[in-house]
């Protein structure tokens, strides 16, 4: 089985659980591949939080990354806990 696929297992598995959606951003995770947040993919992240179905009340956040602009994460958490405000950190 690829990572990809027990990933998305894994995260089909926590939504399961916890009976909301889950927005993951995952960099690399390949050794000797350095990966970090970027700031454009903040716009994408913000997409995929407004298409939600908005009789949801909560959604969680994943984000698995070696590093980044800490500040583009804050943003982008302060915005999925405005459309859905018992998002919890």
């Amino acid at each position: 089985m690829s990572d990809i696929t027990q990933r998305r297992e894994t995260y089909k598995r926590i939504e399961e659980r916890r009976k909301r959606p889950l927005i993951v951003y995952a960099t690399s995770t390949r050794p000797n591949v350095p990966a970090m947040m970027a700031g454009d993919a903040v716009p994408e992240f913000i997409d995929q939080i407004d298409a939600i179905d908005r009789p949801q009340v909560a959604v969680d956040v994943m984000v698995l990354s070696s590093g980044g602009d800490a500040r583009r994460l804050g943003a982008t958490i302060a915005r999925a806990q405005r459309s859905c405000p018992s998002s919890r950190r």
